[in-house]
């Protein structure tokens, strides 16, 4: 059996952010959020492979059952999330089920576009093999992370390479 979770948004579950404990798992370009003491961002007892995400963990949460922080899963499974971050995603209001990432060049509000005070880490930070597809410019010719990644509703990027054929 496997796991695939790809582009997507992980976001008040309450033990385990993504979990499989059994067989293959894969993790890319997704947000996987981690709250409270006993909570883990990832939960694997098999191989998994992991990159290109943002795994981020609060209140005494950890990255995944004895590694704490990003670098300790990094150092415990060689290969692992190694363009990946730990950083606050910034989405638009999460607690209102919006997982848009805040942009100050503009994210999605309620089928509005809105510019933010602040921009999410997670914009342009998939692999950058990853193809952009519709996301609106300018998007920086990389993809964001997360749920809307990829799609007319991603936010917008501040990065400086803009492609005007897209």
């Amino acid at each position: 059996q496997s796991l695939t979770v790809r582009n997507c948004a992980v976001y008040g579950n309450a033990q385990y952010g993504v979990c499989w404990t059994d067989g293959y798992g894969t993790v890319q370009n997704s947000i996987v959020c981690a709250d409270g003491a006993g909570s883990q961002a990832i939960r694997a007892d098999r191989l998994v492979d992991c990159d290109y995400n943002d795994l981020y963990t609060t209140n005494g949460a950890t990255v995944a059952a004895g590694q704490a922080t990003l670098a300790d899963w990094q150092s415990a499974c060689p290969g692992q999330d190694m363009h990946s971050i730990s950083a606050d995603p910034l989405f638009v209001d999460p607690a209102g089920g919006d997982f848009h990432l805040k942009s100050t060049r503009g994210s999605y509000h309620d089928g509005a576009w809105t510019v933010d005070a602040s921009s999410s880490p997670c914009i342009d930070a998939a692999d950058p093999a990853t193809a952009v597809d519709a996301e609106p410019q300018p998007h920086g010719g990389l993809r964001n992370l997360g749920a809307y990644g990829g799609t007319e509703q991603a936010s917008k990027s501040s990065g400086m390479v803009y492609y005007v054929n897209d």
